[in-house]
């Protein structure tokens, strides 16, 4: 590759001043001619100056720039030569792309964002190598492979989402219709869960059929939509057990402002052939559930939340449900279960196991609403909404 070469001359003709010359020196004047290989700089001392050298913007693609300094004694009549091999600094342009979420290593460095990034590295000359990355990042590709949304409460004031995605998602957000949010439903972000379970805490959750549209984010972008139906049956409050054999649908003034036509009621699940009236009339079991499938005026058909007639202690019961910072709930359980706890936002806070019987857990020392997720080995499952203050 073939070199630059530079000259620079000081001195003079005669050996009696200082000055710039390209004349050739007198017979009578000794040469003093040496080598030297550096890195480029901006400056070079010789003979006690400091002379500026050029820039090799222009010529990274050069091995060495052959560059010569003189320099004339005047009073000894020596001319001082300095022939420079300059090694340039070495300019590579390199362009990659990662996952958005990905990281790429660069000089010690994760790079998470697109952009022009600059590392200095050494040759193996020693001499100074700038490598210059321009990176871009691309979206992956999402699939949902099924959206799971179950009938809930409106006892329990709480909405769940079961999620199978695959690909990148760190937040999901929920859209209702405008005659959603008289009902006690309203727009929300919350953080994506690495289960994929999502619970949402609504105040004064109304019973009845919502779609809504869901919107899947990965740092910002829109990564999936999907519209999606809840299911909020009528509150268990709605009925009331009045003796050892009777329950009864209570009237709109006594059942949160609910106008039924129709009835007709279920045991464990099974419907009771010929009980469509607004009470059941029946000897009541222990532990039985009871439920009613109930009619609107305008129409709407739904389950109510079921009433177990309990005389000892509940599959599932957790109690206080309003607790200091760190005071502990008695969470007792028919079998053994695994206890989830989330905030408000969907962060999961806590996962234990507990033995059936009776446990104590004690709950954060953040102020707060939380959901307690209890799932019991036989396929029973409660969420309950815990308030920390």
């Amino acid at each position: 590759m073939k070199n630059k070469c530079l000259i620079i001359l000081f001195g003079l003709m005669l050996c009696s001043s200082v000055g710039a010359t390209t004349l050739a020196h007198l017979s009578s004047e000794t040469i003093d001619e040496t080598f030297d290989t550096i890195c480029w700089q901006s400056s070079y001392t010789f003979q006690g100056y400091d002379f500026p050298l050029p820039s090799c913007e222009g010529y990274e693609s050069v091995t060495y720039i052959d560059y010569v300094l003189e320099y004339r004694d005047k009073v000894n009549c020596v001319l001082y030569r300095r022939n420079l091999a300059i090694a340039p600094i070495k300019h590579v342009a390199v362009e990659d792309t990662i996952l958005l979420g990905d990281t790429l290593p660069f000089c010690g460095e994760p790079l998470l964002d697109a952009g022009v990034y600059e590392c200095t590295l050494t040759t193996n000359e020693g001499c100074d190598s700038i490598v210059q990355l321009t990176l871009h990042t691309q979206v992956g590709e999402v699939v949902v492979n099924g959206v799971n949304v179950p009938s809930v409460c409106a006892d329990d004031a709480v909405v769940t989402l079961q999620l199978d995605v695959t690909g990148r998602v760190d937040s999901l957000e929920l859209l209702f219709a405008l005659d959603s949010i008289d009902k006690g439903l309203h727009d929300t972000i919350v953080p994506m869960t690495d289960d994929g379970h999502i619970a949402i805490a609504y105040d004064n959750l109304h019973a009845g059929v919502y779609d809504a549209h869901l919107i899947g984010y990965f740092r910002s972008q829109n990564m999936f939509e999907e519209d999606i139906t809840m299911v909020v049956n009528y509150p268990s409050s709605v009925m009331e057990k009045r003796w050892d054999d009777v329950i009864c649908v209570l009237t709109n003034n006594y059942n949160g402002g609910y106008d039924f036509v129709a009835y007709q009621w279920y045991k464990n699940g099974q419907p009771l052939v010929g009980e469509t009236g607004y009470y059941l009339n029946q000897p009541l079991d222990e532990e039985a559930e009871y439920s009613v499938l109930l009619t609107e005026v305008d129409g709407t058909q739904l389950m109510s939340c079921p009433m177990v007639v309990e005389s000892k202690e509940p599959d599932i019961s957790v109690e206080p449900t309003l607790v200091k910072q760190r005071q502990p709930v008695r969470c007792y359980v028919s079998d053994d279960a695994d206890v989830y706890l989330y905030d408000v936002l969907g962060n999961m806070v806590m996962h234990t196991q507990v033995s059936r019987g009776e446990n104590y857990l004690k709950m954060p020392n953040q102020h707060g609403v939380y959901l307690l997720k209890v799932s019991i080995q036989n396929n029973k499952e409660r969420t309950i909404k815990i308030i920390v203050n």
